[in-house]
C-alpha cells in the first residue's frame, strides 16, 4: 500500500511539473496559394509560429500533406500539417539569421521560394 502512495505522489509531481513548463503558442496568419508559395500576414511584427489553412488545396492524403510541406521546408522555416484540422504550421527560425529581421524581410524571403 506505500508502494502505490508513493508512486501515486511521484505521478502527481511529473504531471504537475511537466503542466508548468506548457506556454501557450501564438499563431501569426500566413497564406498559401495552390502553387505552395507562402505569404506571411504583413500587418502584424513578426512572429515566431504561423498557422495556415490548407483546406483549399484539397490534399488527398496526410502523407501527400507532409510531403508537400516538406518539400518547402529548410533551415529557417519548418513546417508541419495537421491534415484533421486542414492546417500546416510554419515555425520560422528567428535565431537562425545573423541580425533580427523583420517581417518585411521574413515575407520577401518565404517568397522568394515560391517555384523552386
Amino acid at each position: 500500500m506505500k508502494y502505490l502512495t508513493t508512486t501515486n505522489v511521484f505521478l502527481a509531481l511529473i504531471f504537475a511539473s511537466s503542466n508548468s513548463f506548457a506556454q501557450e503558442i501564438e499563431f501569426g496568419t500566413a497564406t498559401v496559394t495552390e502553387d505552395y508559395c507562402v505569404s506571411l500576414d504583413t500587418e502584424s511584427p513578426i512572429s515566431e509560429h504561423y498557422s495556415i489553412d490548407i483546406s483549399h488545396l484539397h490534399l488527398m492524403t496526410a502523407l501527400e500533406a507532409v510531403n508537400k510541406f516538406g518539400f518547402i521546408s529548410n533551415n529557417l522555416l519548418t513546417y508541419s500539417v495537421d491534415y484533421e484540422a486542414e492546417t500546416a504550421y510554419l515555425h520560422v527560425h528567428l535565431d537562425r539569421t545573423p541580425t533580427h529581421q523583420d517581417i518585411i524581410w521574413w515575407n520577401d524571403y518565404v517568397e522568394s521560394l515560391c517555384g523552386l
